[in-house]
């Protein structure tokens, strides 16, 4: 087999030894024709490259894919080519014996293409591994260059700590000013609740003190009502004339001892002393508007100046229906019901009529 050109097919890399790197250059573009090429020893003396080939190698980076051949193995190819060459040229005057050794040689010559073919591809696998395992190494190393390092680690590892401890006391705080809050309001609730309270409670003491002011004012309304009924008994013809305090004192002396007691006691002694007959004689001479209170003498001995059942249970309508003692004067709105005196209509926030008919 005939080579069209040297330079088309090899190129010697490197001399090292015994070994002699060389390529097809024409790998690059159709790698099947390497079976067919042919290794020749393209140097000048000692295995040096010339330029035109260096220039291409280092153009086209071909150094990755060159393989190794032993010097013993491309001379004896070389011989096999020569042989194969003088064969061809002596095949039309030689017998059809002297074809066996020219087929034995292209067999063995196939043969050891295949076999280097063959040791080519292991060769390819391998540098293929190599150059995989050399990238990954390569990316590992990128990725090491690329990770942090362990003080950022640290640091980091600490800044999500200290934010940790930061929400936390946040949380904290947010929890412990919910809860001030809610004692707060439960505390405002309870003074609101203790201040209703005490309101209340001085509603209710000033209501019941206007109630007691209000009875202490009609016992002396009915006191002093008593004390003229008894003056004017006292000064009416049917007496014989005189004042209350002369009359008390011969009563009290004609008795034998001074009585001793409050006002309303002496008036009760000396409406017992006077008679029924001076105390109807001084009703009489009473104006018909003035309201009266209600006094029983029958048990005189037993009274304790307090008015007796009022007009308004008696079905009257003059006397106040809450204190029993002075006469109605102001209407309750907006029912217009006409059942209270004055200080009573103050301290009232409805009818009584309307509440007890509730």
């Amino acid at each position: 087999m005939k080579c069209r050109s040297r330079s088309a097919f090899l190129a010697p890399i490197s001399y090292n030894d015994n070994t002699l790197r060389i390529l097809p250059l024409n790998l690059l573009h159709r790698p099947e024709s390497c079976r067919r090429a042919l290794y020749w020893m393209v140097a000048d003396g000692g295995g040096r490259l010339p330029s035109t080939f260096s220039h291409a190698l280092k153009r086209r980076s071909l150094t990755p894919l060159a393989e190794e051949f032993s010097t013993n193995q491309v001379a004896a190819e070389r011989r096999d080519a020569a042989a194969v060459e003088a064969g061809g040229a002596g095949a039309g005057s030689a017998s059809g014996g002297s074809s066996g050794p020219a087929e034995a040689a292209r067999r063995e010559k196939e043969a050891a293409n295949r076999r280097a073919e063959e040791e080519k591809a292991r060769r390819r696998a391998k540098a293929a591994e190599a150059t995989a395992a050399k990238k990954e190494a390569k990316g590992k190393n990128k990725e090491a260059k690329k990770a942090p390092s362990a003080f950022k680690l640290e640091e980091e590892r600490r800044a999500r700590a200290a934010a940790e401890v930061r929400a936390q006391e946040e949380r904290a705080a947010q929890l412990a000013a919910e809860q001030e809050a809610a004692r707060r309001a439960e505390r405002e609730a309870a003074e609101l609740a203790g201040a209703a309270e005490q309101a209340a409670l001085r509603e209710a003491a000033e209501l019941a003190e206007a109630l007691r002011r209000s009875e202490i004012d009609a016992e002396e309304e009915a006191l002093a009502r008593r004390v003229s009924r008894c003056e004017e008994a006292v000064s009416s013809e049917s007496t014989g004339g005189g004042c209350l305090m002369r009359l008390v004192e011969r009563l009290e002396a004609s008795l034998g001892a001074a009585t001793e007691g409050s006002l309303e006691e002496r008036v009760g002694a000396i409406e017992r002393l006077i008679g029924p007959e001076a105390a109807e004689a001084a009703e009489q001479h009473l104006p018909v508007t003035e309201p009266l209170a209600a006094v029983s003498l029958a048990d005189a001995g037993l009274d304790t100046g307090r008015p007796a059942a009022p007009e308004s249970t008696m079905g009257g309508e003059i006397t106040c229906i809450v204190c029993f003692a002075r006469v109605k004067s102001h209407a309750a709105v907006p029912c217009g019901h006409l059942c209270a005196c004055g200080p009573c209509s103050e301290l009232m926030q409805e009818c009584p009529r309307i509440a007890a008919s509730q």
